[in-house]
């Protein structure tokens, strides 16, 4: 299987161009192109997440589908300055891990295509820390250099 790369500014431009058959296939957030599939207008073929997603659960992983080793995944976190004072910042995350617990909440974010994993401070920088560890080696042994 042979790949092109096509840069696009955004995700809205890519979907319709595959829709409209320029375009053969894109990768995507769940978020982008779930209305899409629901419509019958685009098909997931894979996820690139280590598991397979609970927004797509009977669509296979690259892994399954044959391309071991491939991952990638949207998250969305939130993030703060660095010198917060430490009791606003356990109170942001108190809040907001009680926002994530609630069913409105969970039932939104699903209903746009988002899986919630509430995590703990220590395990959201660990999580970022550990992403930051794959792309550097990802860019290096790649050689991607910047436009």
């Amino acid at each position: 299987m042979s790949l092109i790369h096509v840069p696009y500014k955004g995700g809205p431009q890519a979907t319709t161009d595959v829709i409209g058959g320029h375009v053969q296939a894109l990768a995507l957030n769940a978020l982008e192109v779930q209305p899409h599939v629901r419509s019958g207008k685009l098909r997931v073929l894979a996820v690139m997440t280590p598991a397979r997603s609970g927004i797509f659960p009977d669509v296979p992983t690259l892994a399954e589908s044959g391309v071991a080793g491939f991952e990638a995944a949207v998250w969305y976190g939130l993030i703060a300055p660095a010198g917060l004072a430490q009791p606003v910042l356990a109170r942001l995350h108190a809040e907001t891990q009680r926002a994530l617990a609630t069913e409105e909440l969970k039932t939104r974010l699903a209903s746009a295509g988002g899986e919630v994993l509430p995590a703990t401070t220590e395990q959201w920088a660990a999580m970022l820390s550990d992403e930051k560890t794959r792309y550097e080696k990802l860019i290096r042994e790649a050689r991607i250099q910047p436009d």
